[in-house]
């Protein structure tokens, strides 16, 4: 009986052991998760037809058409918001009674130095992804199409565009949390017996390519964008181990979904009507890309490459070192 409890409990540090964790934060996750999910599903039908006073199976027939584009993006960007509220709920659970740590040993401690992070990465991650419009444009691949664009007449480009900026900025939060705060920093520490690199590795590969899969839904998507969509997850993972910070994964993965967005390119596939600047694709190619965005192209996997670069620099510079940060490996637990 104690051999079988020894495969679930560390007696050591009187918690569930690393594989039994990760599999009980995921499922706090799923139970409320879905949940909210489909209660937004519900109310919007029904939100809709007392807007635009309209019989309800009508306004059941109408959701998702882009008569209702703006409302839709509003709905999204709330559903994102309560998404961002059962992440933190289970990191904290996670964090305190699974772990037996504190919140922001998974988050970094939100001080000057964190903020500080959080707008390198936006630099970077919004830096390469303009590169990539700037390339396109240069090359005649893309053009200007209009300005404050909001995709059809009757549709107001401001809330469309708060509704979208909520949304990307949530979205980067909940897969941060999701595919690296937790989970890499949990699943390191557990393997941190079979040597830094493998404790550090595994995890890294593992977490990334669970972060290509879980696009495998978006429309327009294929094996090959899904590679280059867990090359970006490893590279938002070195961010993180080597700073034991979310700040500049966090940081990257919005500037680099918002500027495309901003420019009116569909974002890993999905395509939301609005854009400050909008930019008419001429052409698809291996370089610029498909219907899925820019990201689906060549430019976007070189705009990482030299984001990854930029990425080591800034941390040799900021840090001194470019090293495993400290408590990804030895953590310091609270006294139960």
């Amino acid at each position: 009986m104690k051999q079988i409890k020894s495969i679930f409990w560390d007696s050591q540090y009187a918690r569930l052991r690393m594989v039994p964790r990760v599999v009980v934060q995921l499922l706090i996750v799923v139970i409320v998760f879905f949940p909210i999910r489909e209660l937004n599903r519900l109310v919007r039908g029904p939100l809709i037809a007392w807007l635009h006073n309209l019989p309800l199976p009508e306004a059941l027939a109408w959701i998702g058409d882009e008569t209702f584009r703006e409302i839709s993006l509003v709905f999204s960007s709330l559903a994102m918001f309560s998404e961002l509220v059962v992440f933190v709920i289970s990191l904290v659970i996670g964090a305190r009674f699974l772990d037996r740590r504190k919140f922001f040993d998974f988050t970094g401690k939100f001080g000057r130095a964190w903020w500080a992070d959080l707008v390198a990465g936006i630099l970077i991650g919004g830096g390469v992804q303009l590169g990539v419009v700037l390339v396109a444009w240069i090359a005649g691949w893309v053009k200007v199409g209009g300005l404050l664009q909001a995709g059809m007449d009757g549709t107001s480009f401001w809330v469309g565009f708060i509704a979208m900026l909520i949304f990307f900025i949530c979205g980067a939060i909940n897969e941060e949390i999701q595919f690296r705060g937790y989970p890499i920093r949990t699943m390191s520490e557990g393997l941190a017996g079979w040597g830094p690199l493998l404790a550090i590795g595994i995890p890294v590969l593992l977490i990334s390519i669970a972060f290509g899969f879980a696009h495998a839904g978006n429309p327009h998507i294929t094996p090959i964008i899904q590679i280059s969509i867990m090359l970006g997850g490893v590279w938002m993972a070195v961010a993180y181990i080597l700073t034991g910070s979310l700040a500049l994964s966090i940081g990257m993965h919005f500037a680099w979904n918002f500027v495309q967005f901003f420019f009116g390119f569909p974002v890993s596939g999905l395509d939301f009507g609005v854009a400050a600047v909008s930019m008419e694709q001429r052409v698809f190619n291996v370089w610029i890309g498909n219907e899925f965005g820019p990201e689906s192209g060549l430019l976007s996997l070189f705009a990482m490459l030299a984001g990854f670069i930029i990425l080591l620099v800034y941390i040799k510079k900021r840090y001194g070192s470019l090293r495993v940060h400290t408590e990804i490996l030895r953590p310091t637990l609270i006294e139960s």
